[in-house]
């Protein structure tokens, strides 16, 4: 039901396995509260909507891992990570935008 149980051969769904297999008894995220997966049910549009509970999971975030589509420098996501305030965690751009700077307000992995 959410992106670590349905793995495909993406970058993005490399990162919420990893996340997720962390995240389980015995490993090392074990005692720190996570959320890995999709918010918005399957058939649920997403991108022209608030989602109240993916806006409430940003607020309560300290850390937020996120991982640009394929082909994508930037999107959404990655900018509604740095306007909640928590420390982001992208993957790697080519060409990131001025206004995202390693170390400052982002940390590329």
């Amino acid at each position: 039901d959410g992106l670590a149980v349905q793995v495909q051969r993406t970058g993005r769904d490399s990162t919420a396995k990893a996340l997720h297999l962390m995240s389980q008894p015995g490993c090392d995220l074990e005692r720190y509260k996570t959320f890995v997966g999709k918010l918005v049910k399957k058939g649920e549009n997403g991108r022209t909507d608030m989602q109240r509970e993916y806006v409430h999971k940003l607020a309560q975030s300290k850390i937020v891992v996120t991982h640009n589509p394929n082909f994508y420098e930037g999107d959404s996501r990655t900018f509604e990570a740095l306007a909640s305030g928590a420390l982001v965690l992208l993957n790697r751009l080519v060409d990131p935008p001025p206004t995202l700077v390693a170390g400052d307000n982002v940390v590329f992995y």
